[in-house]
Protein backbone atom coordinates (compact mmCIF):
# COMPACT_ATOMS: atom_id res chain seq x y z
CA UNK A 1 0.00 0.00 0.00
CA UNK A 2 3.07 2.20 0.24
CA UNK A 3 4.46 1.19 -3.15
CA UNK A 4 2.99 4.05 -5.21
CA UNK A 5 3.74 6.82 -2.76
CA UNK A 6 6.78 9.09 -2.90
CA UNK A 7 9.56 8.41 -0.42
CA UNK A 8 9.22 10.94 2.36
CA UNK A 9 11.29 12.14 5.27
CA UNK A 10 11.21 15.07 7.69
CA UNK A 11 13.09 18.30 7.36
CA UNK A 12 16.12 18.89 9.55
CA UNK A 13 13.90 20.29 12.34
CA UNK A 14 11.87 17.08 12.37
CA UNK A 15 8.60 18.91 11.80
CA UNK A 16 7.64 19.08 8.12
CA UNK A 17 7.49 16.08 5.77
CA UNK A 18 9.48 16.57 2.56
CA UNK A 19 10.24 14.29 -0.43
CA UNK A 20 13.25 12.08 0.20
CA UNK A 21 16.13 11.54 -2.20
CA UNK A 22 15.65 8.23 -3.96
CA UNK A 23 18.88 6.35 -3.32
CA UNK A 24 17.77 3.04 -4.85
CA UNK A 25 19.90 3.51 -7.98
CA UNK A 26 22.95 4.34 -5.89
CA UNK A 27 22.33 1.33 -3.66
CA UNK A 28 22.08 -0.86 -6.78
CA UNK A 29 25.46 0.38 -8.00
CA UNK A 30 27.09 -0.37 -4.65
CA UNK A 31 25.52 -3.82 -4.42
CA UNK A 32 26.64 -4.72 -7.95
CA UNK A 33 30.14 -3.36 -7.19
CA UNK A 34 30.18 -1.16 -10.29
CA UNK A 35 33.10 1.26 -10.66
CA UNK A 36 36.27 1.92 -8.67
CA UNK A 37 36.27 1.67 -4.89
CA UNK A 38 37.04 4.90 -2.96
CA UNK A 39 40.24 3.61 -1.41
CA UNK A 40 43.93 4.49 -1.40
CA UNK A 41 46.22 3.14 -4.11
CA UNK A 42 48.02 -0.13 -3.41
CA UNK A 43 51.42 1.49 -2.88
CA UNK A 44 50.15 3.81 -0.13
CA UNK A 45 48.16 1.01 1.51
CA UNK A 46 51.22 -1.23 1.60
CA UNK A 47 53.36 1.56 3.08
CA UNK A 48 50.78 2.10 5.82
CA UNK A 49 50.49 -1.63 6.51
CA UNK A 50 54.27 -1.97 6.92
CA UNK A 51 54.36 1.11 9.16
CA UNK A 52 51.61 -0.26 11.41
CA UNK A 53 53.18 -3.73 11.68
CA UNK A 54 56.52 -2.16 12.60
CA UNK A 55 54.83 -0.13 15.34
CA UNK A 56 52.36 -2.80 16.57
CA UNK A 57 53.56 -6.38 16.11
CA UNK A 58 51.21 -8.74 14.21
CA UNK A 59 48.57 -6.03 13.76
CA UNK A 60 47.81 -6.95 10.13
CA UNK A 61 47.54 -10.66 10.96
CA UNK A 62 44.36 -9.95 12.95
CA UNK A 63 40.93 -8.78 11.82
CA UNK A 64 40.42 -5.05 12.37
CA UNK A 65 37.10 -3.64 13.54
CA UNK A 66 36.43 0.10 13.40
CA UNK A 67 34.24 1.67 16.06
CA UNK A 68 33.07 5.16 15.15
CA UNK A 69 30.48 6.42 17.60
CA UNK A 70 28.66 9.64 16.89
CA UNK A 71 28.44 11.85 19.97
CA UNK A 72 27.73 15.36 18.76
CA UNK A 73 24.13 14.74 17.70
CA UNK A 74 22.69 15.17 21.19
CA UNK A 75 24.01 18.76 21.29
CA UNK A 76 22.63 19.72 17.88
CA UNK A 77 19.58 21.90 17.29
CA UNK A 78 18.78 19.80 14.23
CA UNK A 79 16.46 16.90 15.01
CA UNK A 80 17.98 14.82 12.20
CA UNK A 81 21.37 15.20 13.89
CA UNK A 82 19.94 14.47 17.32
CA UNK A 83 18.61 11.07 16.31
CA UNK A 84 21.93 10.12 14.69
CA UNK A 85 23.65 9.68 18.04
CA UNK A 86 25.19 6.60 19.64
CA UNK A 87 23.75 7.11 23.10
CA UNK A 88 26.07 6.25 26.00
CA UNK A 89 29.38 4.89 24.69
CA UNK A 90 29.46 2.70 27.80
CA UNK A 91 26.82 0.52 26.09
CA UNK A 92 29.51 -0.55 23.61
CA UNK A 93 32.05 -1.70 26.22
CA UNK A 94 30.97 -5.37 26.40
CA UNK A 95 30.92 -5.69 22.59
CA UNK A 96 34.39 -4.16 22.24
CA UNK A 97 35.69 -6.52 24.93
CA UNK A 98 34.02 -9.45 23.11
CA UNK A 99 35.72 -8.47 19.81
CA UNK A 100 39.03 -8.20 21.63
CA UNK A 101 38.48 -11.71 22.98
CA UNK A 102 38.02 -12.94 19.40
CA UNK A 103 41.53 -11.64 18.67
CA UNK A 104 40.44 -8.57 16.71
CA UNK A 105 42.06 -5.16 16.63
CA UNK A 106 39.56 -2.45 17.53
CA UNK A 107 40.38 1.02 16.21
CA UNK A 108 38.38 4.00 17.48
CA UNK A 109 37.69 6.86 15.07
CA UNK A 110 35.66 10.06 15.17
CA UNK A 111 33.96 11.09 18.41
CA UNK A 112 34.30 7.74 20.18
CA UNK A 113 34.98 8.43 23.88
CA UNK A 114 38.19 6.53 24.50
CA UNK A 115 38.06 6.55 28.31
CA UNK A 116 35.21 4.01 28.31
CA UNK A 117 37.48 1.38 26.71
CA UNK A 118 40.65 1.73 28.76
CA UNK A 119 42.40 -1.55 29.53
CA UNK A 120 40.90 -3.60 26.67
CA UNK A 121 43.54 -5.58 24.76
CA UNK A 122 44.18 -4.62 21.13
CA UNK A 123 42.14 -1.42 21.47
CA UNK A 124 43.64 1.49 19.54
CA UNK A 125 42.80 5.10 18.85
CA UNK A 126 43.45 6.85 15.54
CA UNK A 127 45.87 9.01 17.56
CA UNK A 128 48.08 5.96 18.22
CA UNK A 129 49.22 6.17 14.60
CA UNK A 130 51.75 8.94 13.86
CA UNK A 131 50.47 9.70 10.40
CA UNK A 132 48.02 12.13 8.83
CA UNK A 133 44.66 11.52 10.55
CA UNK A 134 42.57 11.90 7.38
CA UNK A 135 44.83 9.46 5.53
CA UNK A 136 44.50 6.89 8.31
CA UNK A 137 40.72 7.40 8.48
CA UNK A 138 40.42 6.54 4.78
CA UNK A 139 42.80 3.60 5.16
CA UNK A 140 40.85 1.99 7.99
CA UNK A 141 37.38 2.78 6.62
CA UNK A 142 38.31 1.13 3.30
CA UNK A 143 40.27 -1.92 4.54
CA UNK A 144 38.81 -3.05 7.89
CA UNK A 145 36.86 -6.27 8.39
CA UNK A 146 33.92 -4.44 10.00
CA UNK A 147 32.80 -0.89 10.76
CA UNK A 148 30.45 -0.18 13.68
CA UNK A 149 28.88 3.27 13.47
CA UNK A 150 25.75 5.37 13.02
CA UNK A 151 24.27 6.89 9.85
CA UNK A 152 26.71 9.52 8.59
CA UNK A 153 29.32 10.02 5.88
CA UNK A 154 32.02 7.46 6.86
CA UNK A 155 29.98 4.24 6.37
CA UNK A 156 29.37 5.23 2.74
CA UNK A 157 33.10 4.72 2.11
CA UNK A 158 32.97 1.27 3.70
CA UNK A 159 29.75 0.33 1.86
CA UNK A 160 31.37 1.38 -1.43
CA UNK A 161 34.35 -0.85 -0.65
CA UNK A 162 32.05 -3.88 -0.11
CA UNK A 163 32.82 -4.02 3.61
CA UNK A 164 30.32 -5.11 6.28
CA UNK A 165 28.88 -2.25 8.33
CA UNK A 166 26.87 -2.54 11.54
CA UNK A 167 24.66 0.55 11.80
CA UNK A 168 23.61 0.84 15.43
CA UNK A 169 21.19 3.28 17.05
CA UNK A 170 19.43 3.88 13.73
CA UNK A 171 16.07 5.61 13.66
CA UNK A 172 13.59 3.01 12.34
CA UNK A 173 12.95 3.43 8.59
CA UNK A 174 14.59 6.87 8.48
CA UNK A 175 17.31 5.62 6.15
CA UNK A 176 18.22 2.13 5.03
CA UNK A 177 21.45 0.28 4.36
CA UNK A 178 23.28 0.56 1.05
CA UNK A 179 25.16 -2.75 1.18
CA UNK A 180 23.56 -6.17 1.64
CA UNK A 181 26.60 -7.10 3.73
CA UNK A 182 25.49 -4.63 6.37
CA UNK A 183 22.87 -4.95 9.09
CA UNK A 184 21.00 -2.35 11.09
CA UNK A 185 20.04 -2.12 14.72
CA UNK A 186 17.13 0.23 15.30
CA UNK A 187 16.63 2.47 18.30
CA UNK A 188 13.84 1.49 20.67
CA UNK A 189 10.57 3.41 20.40
CA UNK A 190 8.30 3.31 23.43
CA UNK A 191 4.69 4.36 23.86
CA UNK A 192 4.36 4.69 27.59
CA UNK A 193 6.04 1.57 28.97
CA UNK A 194 5.43 -0.56 25.87
CA UNK A 195 8.13 -1.02 23.25
CA UNK A 196 6.63 -0.70 19.76
CA UNK A 197 7.12 -3.44 17.19
CA UNK A 198 8.47 -2.66 13.74
CA UNK A 199 4.99 -3.02 12.30
CA UNK A 200 3.55 -0.47 14.74
CA UNK A 201 6.38 1.94 13.92
CA UNK A 202 6.03 1.36 10.17
CA UNK A 203 2.29 2.07 10.31
CA UNK A 204 2.87 5.41 12.07
CA UNK A 205 3.88 7.79 9.27
CA UNK A 206 5.29 10.48 11.56
CA UNK A 207 7.66 8.08 13.29
CA UNK A 208 8.61 6.10 10.19
CA UNK A 209 9.38 9.32 8.27
CA UNK A 210 11.75 10.41 11.03
CA UNK A 211 9.61 13.18 12.48
CA UNK A 212 9.79 14.26 16.08
CA UNK A 213 8.27 11.73 18.40
CA UNK A 214 4.73 12.65 19.55
CA UNK A 215 3.93 13.31 23.18
CA UNK A 216 3.72 10.08 25.16
CA UNK A 217 6.39 8.39 23.03
CA UNK A 218 10.12 8.25 23.67
CA UNK A 219 13.27 7.12 21.85
CA UNK A 220 15.65 4.88 23.80
CA UNK A 221 19.21 4.09 22.56
CA UNK A 222 20.32 0.52 21.98
CA UNK A 223 21.19 -1.38 25.14
CA UNK A 224 24.49 -3.18 25.76
CA UNK A 225 22.72 -6.51 25.20
CA UNK A 226 21.18 -5.43 21.89
CA UNK A 227 24.54 -4.21 20.58
CA UNK A 228 26.23 -7.44 21.67
CA UNK A 229 23.62 -9.56 19.84
CA UNK A 230 24.10 -7.53 16.66
CA UNK A 231 27.90 -7.81 16.88
CA UNK A 232 27.66 -11.59 17.32
CA UNK A 233 25.29 -11.81 14.36
CA UNK A 234 27.45 -9.85 11.91
CA UNK A 235 30.69 -11.50 13.10
CA UNK A 236 29.02 -14.85 12.43
CA UNK A 237 28.40 -13.79 8.84
CA UNK A 238 31.95 -12.46 8.47
CA UNK A 239 33.52 -15.65 9.86
CA UNK A 240 31.18 -17.91 7.89
CA UNK A 241 29.97 -19.71 11.01
CA UNK A 242 26.66 -17.99 11.62
CA UNK A 243 24.25 -20.31 13.39
CA UNK A 244 20.60 -19.77 12.48
CA UNK A 245 19.57 -21.43 15.71
CA UNK A 246 21.53 -18.71 17.49
CA UNK A 247 19.57 -16.19 15.42
CA UNK A 248 16.31 -17.74 16.56
CA UNK A 249 17.43 -17.65 20.17
CA UNK A 250 18.31 -13.98 19.82
CA UNK A 251 14.97 -13.22 18.22
CA UNK A 252 13.22 -14.96 21.11
CA UNK A 253 14.94 -12.38 23.29
CA UNK A 254 12.31 -9.70 22.70
CA UNK A 255 14.85 -6.97 23.38
CA UNK A 256 16.70 -7.71 20.15
CA UNK A 257 15.70 -7.42 16.48
CA UNK A 258 18.20 -6.94 13.69
CA UNK A 259 17.41 -5.36 10.31
CA UNK A 260 15.00 -8.12 9.27
CA UNK A 261 13.90 -9.65 12.54
CA UNK A 262 10.95 -12.02 12.73
CA UNK A 263 8.56 -9.21 13.58
CA UNK A 264 9.38 -7.32 10.37
CA UNK A 265 9.39 -10.47 8.26
CA UNK A 266 5.97 -11.50 9.56
CA UNK A 267 4.61 -8.06 8.67
CA UNK A 268 5.62 -8.50 5.03
CA UNK A 269 4.30 -12.07 4.92
CA UNK A 270 0.91 -10.85 6.13
CA UNK A 271 0.92 -7.80 3.88
CA UNK A 272 1.31 -8.94 0.24
CA UNK A 273 3.43 -6.60 -1.87
CA UNK A 274 1.49 -5.26 -4.91
CA UNK A 275 2.80 -6.38 -8.29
Amino acid sequence: RYSNKKLMTCDYKGVKKVPYINYTGYARLIRSEVGSKPTLNNKIKEEIRLYIDAKFKNFSSRKTVIILLRGKGVKSKSYIDQIRDAGSHENYYDSVKYLSGLGCNIVALGETMLDFFNGIDNFFSIYDFDKDKDLMDIYFLSTASLVICQHSGPPIISDSCSMPVLLTDSMPFWQGRFSLKSIMLYKNIYKGKERLTYREIFDDKDISYGCKIPKGYKVVPNSSNQIMCAVKEIMGFINGDFDYEMKNLMIDNKEYFSCLGDDMLNYYLKTPIPR
